[in-house]
């Protein structure tokens, strides 16, 4: 490659890393800014960290009963969420 095609070749790469810079920039002050603003909703928050218990719920079962975590300490829970379309 020649000298001209290199002195070519840099400016388009800089054009090119401005932009995913910017981007990068955007996406992390958006989730920052997001998570402050939900930092202050209502409802108690606990944080999940590794190490230490789960923080306890319960949940309505479908057969009408009444589920909880502290339940079921010492098994594995495996916990699937999903929303039906109506």
């Amino acid at each position: 490659m020649s000298n001209e095609a290199r002195a070519e070749a840099q400016p388009q790469s800089r054009s090119r890393a401005i932009p995913i810079a910017v981007a990068v920039v955007g996406v992390l002050s958006a989730g920052l800014v997001w998570q402050i603003s939900n930092s202050g909703a209502t409802g108690e928050k606990v944080p999940a960290t590794v190490g230490y218990l789960a923080p306890d719920f319960s949940l309505d079962s479908s057969d009408g009963g009444r589920w909880k975590l502290s339940d079921h300490r010492g098994k594995r829970v495996l916990l699937v969420f999903f929303r039906t379309h109506t």
